[in-house]
């Protein structure tokens, strides 16, 4: 499957402690001329939102218009503090894609996350 950057896909994501994993929805944030390779860069999706998000996470509703398409069925938070790097194999389903506008906000939470200008 040819992924590209923005796209929402379903993967077997390990927990940070390797005691296990999580069928869980992903984004991709690597840029496509990586994707050309056999791995991807992903940030980690829940469904899990707390009333106040750190300043590397985004919240997303799929209601809005501008979260259609997304594939995601429920009101979620994309993590940039959580992002791993997985062999394109491991990926299970595409499910959607973030717009341009959401990718430019993850852009936003990905330096924050790594400390880097964006």
């Amino acid at each position: 499957m040819k992924l590209t950057r923005g796209d929402v896909v379903l993967v077997d994501y390990p927990y940070t402690d390797r005691t296990g994993s999580k069928v869980r929805p992903t984004a991709v944030v690597s840029a496509d001329e990586l994707n050309q390779t056999d791995d991807v860069v992903l940030a980690a999706i829940t469904s899990v939102v707390r009333p106040k998000l750190d300043a590397w996470q985004l919240q997303i509703n799929p209601a809005r218009p501008d979260s259609r398409g997304t594939g995601l069925l429920a009101t979620s938070v994309i993590d940039c503090g959580n992002v791993l790097t997985v062999d394109q194999g491991f990926v299970l389903k595409k499910l959607g894609r973030l717009p341009r506008s959401i990718m430019t906000q993850v852009d936003n939470c990905l330096a924050k996350a790594l400390g880097v200008k964006p």
